[in-house]
């Protein structure tokens, strides 16, 4: 049985932007694509990371 990690989007959001823990972000992510962890996420993360993305576009 895999764990079972919940993501929100500032996790998501230091998969693209750099900043502090993004290695741990990264880390996170690929053991997800390896299938080392199965990971969720709310419904309104797109939105989330969107409102993110652009709040750093804006800066």
């Amino acid at each position: 049985m895999l764990n079972k990690v919940i993501v929100d989007a500032s996790v998501a959001v230091k998969w693209v932007i750099p900043e502090d823990y993004s290695d741990d972000a990264v880390r996170l992510r690929n053991d997800f694509l390896d299938g080392k962890i199965e990971v969720h996420a709310p419904e309104i993360i797109p939105i989330r990371v969107a409102s993110a993305l652009r709040k750093y576009h804006l800066i």
